[in-house]
């Protein structure tokens, strides 16, 4: 990746903070690795919509990019924000907040998903699944063994001896149910397995490709798939490999570069399968706005595309 795209990366990205942890207490730095949210905290979320979760003595609160706490620490736990809305935990029930700290679902469940194009998914203490609106009302009058929160406008579910399917915004089975396993469209299509055979699908449930291998979800037409003897490789949309399968594992591409584990030690491809970043760690996650966290011995750090560390393994 040349310097122009890593500058406009940082650029777009100039408020995305990433966490450190210091003593034990967490806090976040920039993408220059500058400290700009002093290690306070004893555990953190990432920050979403402006504001992270954070916790001290077991209870938690919100605080926004500069560490001003907005809402107070108060909660038994807390999940990220998403269209304006967090899960928030007291005494073993889950709900939902807004941004001003207001409750706009009480807490009554066993857990809660984040909100996505307009609807949670919800997990009642008797273990059954529900969609819920932005009111905390429940959208089917039956629940779900499991279900899984929306991507492009659809979102699969299964009922109790029933195969998996997806449901529109009507929360009826536009794609019968009929895979093995939960899965979700992105780019358009769903990688999905049916009657034990992997196959990609669009939207409407037709059948696009059958593959001979296990696959992810595709990203800029390309997703990884992986062969018998557990390589990974890279495939697109016609089910053509891309890169040939000889990783010991990888995700979907993120920025371009994919971080995948290759003789024990981890590096980052193109998609085209060239090293960018040679192997040498030992682990890694994706790039996301500029820095990939990677781990050497037993510690992590954060580096950029060039792969120099903006912050050392500390952590």
């Amino acid at each position: 990746m040349d310097a122009t795209t890593y500058k406009l990366n940082l650029h777009m990205n100039h408020r995305k903070l990433y966490q450190i942890s210091v003593n034990n207490l967490k806090g976040f730095i920039n993408a220059n690795g500058d400290v700009v949210i002093e290690p306070l905290y004893h555990l953190v979320n990432e920050f979403c919509e402006g504001m992270a979760a954070v916790q001290i003595d077991e209870k938690y609160g919100f605080i926004d990019n500069t560490g001003e706490i907005i809402i107070g620490l108060k909660y038994d736990d807390a999940d990220s924000f998403s269209e304006g809305k967090a899960g928030i935990a007291l005494e073993q029930n889950w709900g939902f907040i807004d941004k001003f700290g207001e409750t706009v679902i009480n807490p009554q469940y066993k857990y809660v998903y984040p909100f996505q194009e307009g609807f949670a998914v919800v997990k009642m203490h008797d273990e059954q699944a529900f969609y819920t609106d932005e009111r905390g009302q429940q959208t089917t009058k039956d629940g779900f063994v499991n279900a899984d929160t929306f991507c492009e406008g659809r979102g699969s579910a299964f009922r109790k001896n029933e195969k998996i399917g997806f449901l529109d915004k009507t929360f009826k089975f536009v794609i019968p149910p009929q895979f093995d396993y939960m899965g979700h469209f992105s780019e358009g299509y769903a990688s999905m397995v049916l009657n034990g055979k992997s196959v990609v699908i669009d939207v409407n449930g037709d059948i696009v490709q059958s593959l001979r291998w296990e696959c992810g979800s595709f990203r800029d037409g390309l997703t990884w798939f992986c062969v018998d003897d557990k390589k990974y490789g890279v495939i697109n949309l016609k089910g053509e490999i891309v890169v040939e399968p000889k990783f010991d594992s990888m995700p979907s591409f993120s920025e371009g570069l994919a971080a995948v584990f290759y003789k024990k030690k981890c590096g980052f491809i193109n998609n085209q399968g060239q090293w960018v970043i040679d192997p040498q760690y030992n682990g890694a996650y994706n790039f996301d706005g500029g820095l990939a966290e990677v781990k050497i011995g037993d510690n992590y750090g954060y580096i950029d595309y060039g792969g120099d560390f903006v912050w050392k393994p500390t952590f």
